[in-house]
Order: structure tokens, then sequence, then C-alpha cells
């Protein structure tokens, strides 16, 4: 199970050259920083920053927050204030950690001829600052991993494949020393299938700067195939999720919440069947649940819209989906609408600038516009934002006035009339429909015995009984009258023996147990009278008489008792 699940996640891997973790050429001003910028700023060489990564220790100190002595510590300092911001935003928005120092890093083309200059390690890092000092941290609670967008990449475009330990590879517990450290690094892949050429550069400690590439420079100066290892280091942010359901599988892999995925898909597919069987068979009993007085629609809506804005503001969530003009957007405006009228602060957002000028543009006619404000960048659009604002400060008198005048009141007094009518013809066609649909009484619904019955047909009256019977135990019902009216048909016949008999009705156990004794001796006291040269036993009764009466009555009372067993079953 854990194989699958690690399966699926590979595949949100992003390999294309969009994935800086795969193709980083240069460095971006507030998403990377290189580390050897760090040489001598704290009076280190740069490579002990790794040095101490591979010792795991925990702090790293990087360079003075301000340096009166030293342009380019203060000019790092600030690089490195950007590159926080931004990793915090990062886990504010996604509430991922994408914080690593890259090294060494791998130059080449892959035998597709596909460009890669990507980290080979990674380790997860954090910046601090505590007054002086910028620090760096490595994180304990995430491990030392190999670049496994590189990994699947080359086992992807040089049809190599590789193995789940090497992909899943950990590096927590190997030695702590760099140089013992890096020649295990090298032991490792030289038995692995990823060649590339681990030169004895990577063992001097030292690192060399990041240098910078165009793509057609990059492209000419590497061969197909070729890959080499360079003791570069990069402090930066470096996506490890391709999709946000990545997380969701590593949720599910760290928990080992699944034991098999067969069972998993069908407990889902079993719970959404039922979620959505109880939404479509109650599909409007949000509507009898919130007052109309207390929604506020200014667009037109269907039922369908009209009962997912309730479902909302009953605290549900809702996904709706459709095909343009099928009234999205119309939705989203009622919603808005909705939710600002009851003095809610309401947030729109969009990976289209599109979808948010329809929305917005559709609360503009409804002069809405003065309450809303349109971002599609932070930056250029704060001067409108703030005209906005400084204009309903100004105004407020003038919509207090608005809010007590007389034709507001009279709007107010018109609707909620309405809003309280609409709840009545509602509450009505609710009884109506529950009246339809209600199958308590016998198991099929007036509706359906409606529309199934025919008043040409023959027909049984069972109006004082058809309470007594249940459309799904109807079945079970017929087959045991079926087979009364068989024996019925058999023994009702003038000239019968039995005829007149006397019924076993009120016969308890023992009478039971008597008549079946009596009918055992029947058989024996007819062998008797043959023996004793009898023809028949009076002039009126043979011996076929008495067989024939002996085979009749062991009948009835076998279905007897059968037909009693069966009405105690069922409770007849």
């Amino acid at each position: 199970m854990h194989k699958i699940l690690k399966s699926y996640q590979r595949r949100l891997t992003n390999l294309s050259g969009n994935n800086k973790s795969l193709l980083l050429l240069r460095l971006l001003a507030e998403q990377h920083i290189d580390i050897h910028d760090f040489n001598f700023l704290d009076n280190h060489p740069s490579f002990k920053i790794i040095e101490n990564l591979i010792a795991r220790k925990t702090k790293t100190q990087l360079c003075a927050i301000t340096d009166s002595r030293d342009h380019n510590s203060n000019e790092v300092s600030k690089r490195l204030k950007r590159l926080q911001r931004l990793d915090n935003f990062i886990f504010e928005e996604r509430g991922a950690k994408d914080l690593y120092v890259g090294w060494p890093f791998l130059r080449g083309k892959f035998s597709d001829d596909t460009l890669v200059r990507a980290p080979l390690m990674f380790f997860p890092v954090e910046l601090t600052e505590d007054g002086k000092h910028w620090n760096l941290y490595l994180r304990s609670e995430v491990n030392i991993t190999l670049n496994k967008s590189f990994l699947l990449a080359y086992a992807y475009f040089n049809q190599v494949k590789l193995e789940e330990e090497l992909i899943e590879k950990i590096f927590d517990d190997y030695d702590t020393d760099s140089t013992v450290f890096r020649t295990e690094l090298y032991q490792i892949f030289k038995d692995s299938p990823i060649e590339f050429n681990f030169n004895q550069e990577n063992f001097i400690d030292q690192l060399v700067s990041f240098k910078s590439f165009t793509k057609n420079d990059f492209e000419k100066g590497e061969k197909t195939g070729e890959l080499k290892l360079f003791p570069e280091g990069v402090l930066g942010i470096f996506p490890q999720a391709g999709s946000q359901l990545v997380p969701d599988y590593q949720d599910l892999i760290e928990n080992n919440s699944i034991p098999d995925i067969e069972e998993f898909f069908t407990s889902r597919v079993l719970m959404e069947s039922a979620e959505k069987q109880e939404f479509s068979a109650n599909s409007f009993t949000f509507l009898s649940k919130i007052k109309e007085e207390k929604t506020f629609t200014p667009f037109k809506l269907d039922a369908y819209q009209e009962n997912a804005i309730r479902a909302i503001k009953m605290g549900s969530s809702v996904v709706v989906q459709g095909p343009p003009g099928t009234g999205k957007s119309q939705l989203i405006s009622n919603l808005i609408a909705d939710f600002i009228s009851r003095g809610k602060n309401v947030l729109v957002v969009s990976q289209k600038r599109a979808a948010l000028d329809v929305v917005f543009n559709r609360l503009k006619e409804v002069e809405a516009n003065d309450f809303l404000a349109l971002v599609h960048d932070f930056k250029n659009d704060r001067k409108v934002i703030y005209e906005k604002i400084a204009s309903q400060i100004e105004r407020l008198d003038e919509y207090k006035s608005k809010n007590n005048g007389l034709d507001t009141v009279q709007l107010e007094r018109k609707f909620l009339k309405i809003s309280r009518r609409i709840d009545q013809i509602t509450e009505e066609l609710e009884e109506f429909k529950f009246a339809l649909f209600d199958e308590l009484e016998c198991g099929l619904s007036v509706k359906e015995l409606y529309l199934t019955s025919d008043l040409n047909q023959p027909s049984v009256n069972l109006k004082l009984q058809y309470k007594n019977f249940n459309f799904n135990e109807l079945d079970d019902f017929l087959l045991t009258l079926r087979t009364y009216f068989q024996y019925f048909s058999r023994f009702n016949q003038d000239g019968y023996l039995l005829e007149g008999r006397k019924s076993f009705t009120g016969y308890g156990l023992s009478e039971h147990k008597r008549l079946r004794e009596i009918l055992i001796e029947i058989p024996e006291f007819v062998e008797e009278l043959k023996l004793s040269g009898e023809e028949t036993v009076n002039s009126e009764l043979t011996f076929e008489d008495i067989e024939y009466f002996f085979e009749s009555v062991s009948s009835t009372y076998d279905a007897n008792i059968r037909y009693q067993i069966q009405l105690k079953e069922h409770n007849w």
C-alpha cells in the first residue's frame, strides 16, 4: 500500500523545465542566494556552511544583520530578509516549507537532450535572526534527502529503472565528517544505474560561485547524455510539491491510514454514493430551514441556486460546477450580496482575471461597487481602494439617512410581507410533497400507486385491510396465499369425504399430537381388515376410500401446520 501511494505521489512531480529543482540556469533575486556569497562574511569559508549541515549542526551563523564596515554583508542581509519573508508567505498561503540548501549541482543533458542543472541533495533549513546575526537552522522534522525530481527525471528521460531504496534514501544517519560523507555519497551512485562525473573538485573543501547561463549558451556547452557534478551550493526556495495533492498523499503515507487501496476507493465510492442519494432525496430541505426574510439575493436564481445559497448559509461546503453560461457567476454574485447585506466581509479569489471582472461588473449593476475592491495588482490597485474607503467614511451620514428614510422603511415592510408569504406557500407545497412521496403507510407512495394503477383492470377492495400489508412483503404473502388456494381447490369440492369436517383451528399442540397418532394407526387398521378377508368396511366405505381419506387428512394436517407457522412468522 505504501508503494502504491508513493507511485501516485511521484506522478504529480513536475518534470518540465519550469521546475527549479531540475533546471536552475540563473538565481532569482528574491528566491535564491549563492552559498558562496557568504564566503568569510562571518570569518569562515562558505564551505563551512555545508560542513555544518553534513555534521547535522542545528545552528549555523551566516552574517551580521547590519555591518557598518562591510557593504557586501549588508546587501546579503537584505536578500536574506526578502527570502525569509517569501518563505513565511509560502507557509502561510500553502502550509509548505520550501526553503532548502541544494548541494552539489549537476549540469548536463539527459539522453533525450533534456537540459538539467539541479542540486543532487537537499538540506531542509529555516532562516532566523537573533537581533545581531542571521542564522541557518537545520529542520529536524524533515530528512536530508536526494533530489527526487532529478532522480525521477533521470529515470524517465533516460529510460532507466531506479530502485525504491535509492529514491527514498535519507542521510540523517550517515557519517558527519564531510569527507567521509562525500565518499559514501560517491559509493551510492557508483553502485546505482545513475551515471555522472563525480570528479575530484567535489572532494576539495571549497565551494565555487554559482555561474549564470542563458538557455542557448547552456545548451551549446553541454553534450547529450553527459552529466557532471560541481561544488556549487544554493540557499533558496525549491518546492517539493508540484501539485496541491502532494501534501495529501504525504499525509496518507505518514499516518498509514489506508491499509488497502481497493478498500479505500470502495469505501469512498459508497460514502459519496450515500451522500449523493441523501442530497438528491433532500435536495430542497434547505429551502424550508432558512427563512426567506433572511435571504438577500438581488439577481434572478432558480431553485437549485437558491438551495446552494441556503446550504452555504447553514455552514455546508458546496462545490458548484458547470459549463459557461449555467449561472455560476450569478450564484457567486448572489452569495456576495447576501453576506455583505448582513454585515459580513467576503473575499473572492480566482486564478483567472476575467472571472473576477464578470462578478465585479455584475455587482455594479445593483450599485454595490462602492462596497467592493477589485484587486488585480496589490501594488497598483491600492490607490483606488484607499479612495473608496475614504469615500465611504465621508458618506457615513448619507448612508444613515438613506437607511432611516420613509422609502427604506416601506421597502423593508413590503419585503418582509412577501418573504413570509413565500415561506407560507413553500410550507404548503412541502406538505403536499411529503404526502405524495410518503412510503411509511404501506411501502408505496401515493404518487407511485396512482401512476402504476389502472382503473379498468380487476381490483379488490382493501380499504380496511391495506394497512396490514406492506408492499415489500407482498411477494411472500402471495406465495403463501397461492399455496393455500391450491389446497382449497383440492379439498373444497362437492362430495368430498371430509367436506363437513371439524375445523382444526382451535387445536393446540396436544391435539395435534393425538391427531398424528391416529393418522399413523389408520394404515395398520386397513391392512388388518384386508388380511381378515373383508372387501369393504361397510356397504358405503371401501378400502380405497379409507386410503384416500388418509392421504387427504395427512395433507390437510401438514398444510395447516405450515400455514400456522407462516402466520406466526409474519404476525398475521
